[in-house]
């Protein structure tokens, strides 16, 4: 895979903590540490519109199906829907009783979920603003939820070091993913729903099989720093390490796995393997979020730099 950077969007005054296109590919939105949420012109790299009312950082957004709503999730415990043709605050969920960290559509655009330092999962009807659901079972915060391709199932991933699967029909939990050794930031559905990747603070993103809840890939970072961190101990002081994955994103095909970590890179893996395809480079600080567009043509970044890179695909 060829890759070249196309943009890079500068406007926002703190990090960059989420970024995610639109499903027509003309948009792209970014959320900061500064409260206010960007639009831009996915082409040409403009900034076309800027939302703030959130009272504290907003850790992450999601678009609905249609494209013409936007959700984000706050350290200011409120979860809000955004017109993004006119820029306008359209509805408020609350309930969660801390920050809320993660957020994501139902792919019939009927059902929005939201995880929170509460330890719940609520799961909201669109239609009344009421949470339809609360689910319960992890010991710490949820920092990152999702939705299966077919509605059905839906992930969260906990700084407790579990991932949970969930009946979006009963609310009952399915399965645990267990494994990861740190906090688990992100994760992410395969488009054909088979896979989960999650990406972790122990340095390692996994592959897991959605219909058995078994690891299938392991795929850790290898640079400099990590032979660093395994020298032994007897040779004096050992670095510390926080080479941490924060993100991951399928490519639409479901055979690429881009994955941001705390070194400043982007990685490419192949699905299939656990290679590595590909390290970008560019952004000063660590890598807080990625997203593909629907297209499978761009890949966004964005960084505790305050930066979101543009990368076209080729």
């Amino acid at each position: 895979m060829n890759v070249t950077l196309l943009h890079t969007l500068t406007g926002h005054t703190d990090a960059v903590l989420s970024v995610a296109f639109s499903s027509n590919n003309q948009t792209l939105a970014s959320a900061s540490q500064d409260k206010t949420i960007c639009l831009w012109d996915a082409s040409t790299g403009q900034e076309t519109r800027r939302l703030a009312d959130h009272a504290e950082v907003i850790w992450n957004i999601a678009f609905s199906p249609d494209g013409k709503t936007l959700a984000s999730a706050s350290k200011d415990g409120s979860v809000r829907l955004w017109d993004v043709a006119t820029g306008q605050e359209i509805q408020r969920f609350a309930g969660h009783t801390g920050a809320v960290w993660g957020v994501a559509f139902s792919p019939d655009g009927k059902i929005l979920a939201s995880g929170g330092s509460d330890m719940t999962m609520r799961v909201w009807s669109i239609s009344s603003g009421q949470a339809a659901r609360v689910l319960k079972g992890h010991t710490q915060a949820v920092l990152s939820v999702g939705f299966s391709p077919d509605g059905r199932t839906l992930a969260s991933a906990s700084s407790d070091r579990t991932i949970r699967l969930w009946h979006r029909s009963t609310g009952g939990e399915k399965a645990q993913l267990l494994g990861h050794t740190g906090f688990v930031w992100s994760l992410a559905f395969s488009p054909d729903g088979a896979l989960l990747a999650s990406g972790s603070k122990d340095r390692t993103a996994r592959l897991w099989d959605v219909s058995t809840g078994q690891e299938l890939r392991r795929l850790r970072l290898r640079n400099w720093q990590d032979y660093l961190y395994r020298l032994p101990r007897f040779v004096g002081l050992r670095p510390t390490y926080k080479n941490w994955i924060n993100s991951v994103a399928f490519h639409p095909s479901g055979q690429t796995l881009a994955t941001g970590s705390f070194d400043h890179t982007v990685r490419l893996w192949e699905t299939a393997t656990g290679r590595q395809l590909g390290r970008l480079a560019g952004h000063t600080k660590s890598v807080s979020s990625v997203a593909f567009n629907p297209a499978g043509t761009l890949l966004a970044s964005g960084s505790v730099d305050r930066t979101i890179r543009v990368w076209t695909l080729g």
